[in-house]
């Protein structure tokens, strides 16, 4: 199957070839390329109805935005301990999710985060 659908790829393949100008600059299974990529940031996700406060709180000078009501997505530089925020969040806020946010297979391709 040959496709410019990453998403579809990514749900349907076993292995993918990632071509670019008509050349293989990439191959292996979905898991393979999600691991291998070196600049993936930790980007969690926030579930709390009080999640216009926290996106103005400056104890998180991540990078912030609301995905959705009563949703944050915030991305964590390499200093950044999640578990340690999580706890300082939870001292302030009712927090009802908190996780880790799953890359795919385009974010992984594109690095549209990338420098």
């Amino acid at each position: 199957m040959t496709s410019h659908n990453i998403d579809e790829l990514e749900r349907v393949s076993d292995y993918v070839y990632i071509l670019e100008e008509g050349k293989v600059v990439d191959d292996g299974t979905v898991d393979k390329l999600l691991l291998s990529d070196t600049k993936q940031t930790a980007c969690y996700i926030i579930h709390s109805k009080e999640y216009q406060a926290i996106l103005l709180d400056d104890m998180l000078p991540f990078a912030k935005q609301v995905l959705k009501k009563d949703y944050l997505e915030i991305v964590f530089d390499d200093t950044a301990i999640p578990e340690i925020v999580l706890k300082e969040l939870i001292n302030k806020y009712e927090i009802l999710e908190f996780y880790l946010k799953k890359q795919t297979l385009m974010e992984t391709i594109y690095h549209p985060n990338a420098d």
